[in-house]
């Protein structure tokens, strides 16, 4: 349900459904991570995911890689995924 996927990936439901019904809409990276978290997406469909939005994974980013490490994991608690970016400093997921 879509109730599920945006309180999941820590979205409100005005900010979900601006998505939803506006194709030409452009979230950030961290709300296109968000959903293929809530999605519990694997890193091939993250990376599908987030690079219809314009972004891609990389080596070279503290949040790129500590993302990875959950997917990667099967962790998709971004209650917990938050708490290890923010200690390190890194942009939260949904926000």
């Amino acid at each position: 349900k879509d109730s599920q996927v945006y309180k999941r990936a820590g979205l409100s439901k005005q900010h979900f459904s601006k998505i939803r019904k506006n194709p030409a809409y452009k979230p950030t990276k961290s709300t296109a991570v968000a959903l293929a978290v809530a999605l519990e997406l694997d890193l091939e469909e993250t990376r599908d995911l987030i690079g219809r939005a314009g972004y891609a994974l990389t080596n070279s980013s503290k949040f790129d890689l500590i993302i990875r490490y959950f997917i990667e994991n099967r962790v998709y608690d971004v209650v917990k995924i938050n708490c290890v970016l923010f200690e390190h400093d890194q942009n939260l997921l949904g926000a």
